[in-house]
């Protein structure tokens, strides 16, 4: 019943307001199959399912601040989080529930209410504009050190004033999680690019690794078609109940353009 419950809330319409942690961000952007807090609630809502207990998470980047909180304890009629959002003209709050389908298999769906409120005079559509749109996302563990994970977000047509300001398309993510011996961790995504295009994926993959008990380094990659390289790198620190991590990305040619991304997340 609860399973049927979650797939009533799945909306038929989506809008891609991408936003990646910094542990995502540190590995390359990949992390549709990771079960970090970050991804959670912005990336594959499947994933709350393996989150335990209560888990608090905000992000800081240059052009972009969200926060959420997850609810995943024994008290939980149906684990769900609550986000937040922010990126220039953009709001995006959301309502996520998630469930097992069978073992070790979640599904899971945001509901996102979008705010645009346009401040530049050269945008086209100068009054606010809203709507409500969703993601699907599913999560499969197969065994503690292997998981696959894939959302979709955009299923159906967008309203005119986001695709032509935000320049938003439909996008799906699949992506594989492997963890070796708990010190050593490899992610892999396969995103698609402008329109849905299957035939022209961008691959983003890292790795981390413990250094020591509590201190985690990262590196990352990324490519899109048509474009240069993105390298990214990153650092945490990872105690029982906190956690704080660093990234930073760039792109492999003359313009210099550099992205700095911090995160907090609490654990109760």
């Amino acid at each position: 019943m609860r399973f049927l419950i979650l797939l009533l809330t799945v909306p038929m319409i989506g809008l891609a307001f991408e936003t990646r942690s910094s542990v995502s961000l540190g590995t390359g952007g990949a992390g549709v199959a990771s079960l970090e807090a970050g991804e959670a609630s912005f990336t594959n809502p499947a994933s709350i399912m393996h989150l335990k207990g209560r888990q608090f998470f905000s992000t800081v980047q240059s052009d972009l601040f969200a926060l959420s909180l997850i609810e995943n304890d024994r008290s939980s009629a149906l684990p769900g989080a609550f986000s937040y959002a922010k990126r220039k003209e953009t709001e995006a709050f959301g309502f996520s529930l998630a469930d097992f389908a069978f073992r070790n298999f979640a599904i899971g769906a945001t509901l996102n209410y979008f705010q645009l409120t346009p401040k530049n005079k050269d945008f086209i559509q100068q009054k606010r504009a809203t709507t409500f749109n969703g993601t699907l996302g599913v999560s499969w563990n197969f065994s503690r050190q292997f998981g696959v994970g894939a959302s979709f977000d955009n299923i159906s047509d967008i309203p005119q004033e986001f695709a032509t300001l935000s320049g938003v398309s439909p996008r799906t993510r699949l992506g594989l999680n492997y963890i070796y011996k708990d010190w050593f961790r490899l992610r892999f995504d396969a995103v698609t690019t402008k329109n849905n295009r299957f035939s022209e994926l961008t691959p983003q993959g890292g790795f981390e690794s413990y250094f020591g008990q509590w201190v985690i380094g990262r590196v990352g990659w990324s490519q899109i078609p048509g474009f240069d390289d993105s390298w990214s790198a990153g650092l945490g620190l990872s105690l029982p109940k906190f956690k704080i991590d660093y990234a930073t990305a760039w792109i492999s040619d003359e313009t210099s353009e550099i992205r700095h991304s911090i995160d907090l997340g609490l654990a109760f």
